[in-house]
């Protein structure tokens, strides 16, 4: 299930919707740079469903790997919250997430954007899975605003997806965007734990953004 065949399947099911042909390459391309040890970036212009392409991809990788936490990073914490919640939502309401993964349900009291999501495996028994959770410290999911210093603290076993990170202030401004990518590359990426994969979905806003820059770092 651990590939862009079974994601795909997941997506289909999940949105009523195929993948596009930009949407096919782009899973192809994500798990061969995992298979690698990479870090995709994806480019995908305006309104040609990278969102909805992200949230699918962070739940589908929740599900095949229910002990890890994960965590999304947008613009802000209003977009990040929004992101969160439209995961969660397909993790609790979507038929397509009964068929694949019906043994993992939201826990109670830990599912919400305040404490973050927490998921539990009835395919493991309390006393194991509690002593899963007390390892991984961080929720299932967690979320945040870019620069937002709580990040700093997570520890991410499984994924974390930078998703349109860039707006026209950070992007048009020298220093800020010097600033962005110092942040993104000395203190989000030392979140991950050996692993963890990483993805960075948006929109390029010009030459020297982080989208272009890192993939030469």
């Amino acid at each position: 299930l651990d590939n862009p065949a079974g994601f795909a399947l997941f997506y289909l099911l999940t949105t009523s919707f195929p993948f596009a042909a930009h949407q096919k390459r782009g899973a192809e391309f994500v798990w061969d740079c995992w298979e690698r040890g990479k870090g995709p970036i994806l480019e995908f212009s305006r309104g040609f469903g990278k969102s909805i392409f992200a949230r699918c991809l962070m739940a589908y990788q929740i599900g095949l790997y229910p002990e890890r936490s994960n965590m999304v990073i947008r613009q802000s914490s209003v977009p990040a919250q929004k992101s969160a919640e439209r995961i969660a939502g397909i993790i609790t309401d979507s038929p397509s997430w009964q068929m694949f993964f019906p043994y993992i349900e939201s826990k109670q009291n830990e599912w919400s954007g305040q404490v973050g999501y927490s998921i539990v495996d009835k395919r493991v028994n309390p006393a194991e899975w509690a002593t899963i959770e007390a390892a991984r410290t961080s929720p299932s999911l967690t979320k945040f605003g870019f620069g937002q210093s709580a990040a700093i603290g997570s520890r991410v076993t499984g994924l974390m997806l930078s998703d349109d990170i860039h707006d026209a202030t950070n992007s048009n401004s020298p220093p800020l965007l010097a600033s962005l990518i110092e942040h993104y590359q000395d203190q989000l990426q030392p979140t991950l734990q050996p692993g963890a994969r990483e993805i960075i979905i948006g929109t390029t806003w010009g030459f020297d953004d982080l989208l272009q820059v890192l993939p030469a770092t």
